[in-house]
């Protein structure tokens, strides 16, 4: 997975990944800097971004 896929795929479920400066993914819900989750491998920023999306959509409904 490219780091482009990796953040259309993200931001497909309604999370933002960025890469820090320090070369770490950053996944979170918009404007929410505490749920951030900081992890240096893509599949887990993917994988965590899909719970946090399951989390999100089982709170609302």
């Amino acid at each position: 997975m490219t780091q482009q896929q990796l953040f259309d795929a993200v931001r497909a479920l309604g999370l933002v990944c960025r890469r820090t400066d320090w070369g770490d993914y950053r996944v979170a819900y918009p404007g929410d800097e505490a749920s951030a989750y900081y992890t240096d491998d893509r599949e887990d920023a993917l994988f965590t971004a899909r719970h946090m999306a399951g989390v999100r959509d089982e709170f609302f409904r």
